[in-house]
């Protein structure tokens, strides 16, 4: 059995759980924004009133203080649209899919060249024209020369922030 009740000027045929569910759901994403970094932020378009909460918590150092904002900014998502701010994060977590799967790419391209993959090597070259065959090719002879000597990976980290340069 549904029951009508009035919640801050609007009558909501809900229940009492059900509108408790919505709040938090809103104050974690309000709690999503706290942690995105101000850059980010300024791509969002926020509400002023939001956004200047925002920034007066990243501010606060006060534990009690910090929750008390924390539930402010819940209140205020309650009063405007979400989904434009769960688009925003959702692509920001798709986003930051991709580079992490970028990133495993070029290690797992690194290992590759280091164990002496030269098809991987021929392919990289046509692949991206612009790179430097030669200097790829010292990378890989001085990352694997130190692997059999059990040095530092000096090479190693070189080989990779080449191939990630070379490949944006």
């Amino acid at each position: 059995m549904e029951k009508n009740y009035i919640y801050e000027d609007e009558e909501y045929t809900h229940s009492r759980s059900a509108l408790k569910r919505e709040a938090d759901r809103l104050q974690a994403l309000g709690e999503a924004l706290l942690e995105l970094p101000d850059s980010s932020l300024k791509e969002v378009e926020l509400p002023e009133v939001l956004a200047d909460a925002i920034e007066v918590a990243k501010k606060i150092n006060s534990r009690s203080g910090y929750k008390r904002q924390r539930q402010y900014i819940g209140k205020l998502m309650r009063h405007i649209d979400p989904e434009p701010i769960e688009k925003f994060l959702q692509q920001l977590k798709d986003h930051q899919g991709e580079a992490n799967a970028h990133h495993h790419q070029l290690e797992k391209w690194r290992d590759q060249l280091i164990a002496g993959d030269n098809t991987l090597l021929t392919e990289l070259i046509e692949q991206y024209p612009t790179i430097n065959a030669q200097q790829l090719r010292q990378l890989i002879r001085n990352a694997q020369k130190e692997k059999q000597q059990e040095k530092p990976p000096k090479y190693y980290r070189e080989l990779f922030k080449f191939l990630r340069e070379s490949s944006e």
